[in-house]
């Protein structure tokens, strides 16, 4: 039982390390991102660079409610990665332009799960 203890540990640990630099207060992570640029961004190129420079953070909406955060389970099992990482919101997003609104979500959502690939394979290696 301690050796599995002191697996799930060490996985936690490599975890917050790798997020912890990368974390922000939600005001200062409202950023380079916005419902007018989404459209033409590439969130798998966008994704791998943000992974190479240690970026953490995932990508919000905001929709009916503030902060939503496409494509994991925020509230449940990726909660912890959440808390670890942070997140910051696509500037612009709400419940008033369908069309842009889907457009944002898409792109968080595709950025967002590639972003859970890299932490859950990480805490593994780790």
């Amino acid at each position: 039982m301690s050796r599995v203890f002191r697996i799930l540990f060490i996985a936690g640990v490599a975890a917050f390390a790798s997020c912890a630099g990368a974390q922000k207060s939600r005001e200062e992570s409202r950023e380079t991102l916005s419902l007018a640029t989404v459209q033409n961004a590439d969130a798998t190129r966008d994704a791998a660079a943000a992974i190479a420079r240690k970026d953490r953070r995932f990508w919000a909406v905001n929709g009916f409610a503030a902060g939503m955060i496409p494509g994991i389970d925020q509230y449940g099992a990726d909660s912890r990665w959440v808390k670890i990482c942070g997140f910051r919101t696509i500037a612009g997003t709400s419940d008033t332009d369908p069309k842009l609104n889907k457009a944002a979500h898409e792109y968080a959502r595709t950025y967002n799960q590639i972003l859970l690939r890299s932490l859950r394979a990480e805490a593994y290696e780790n």
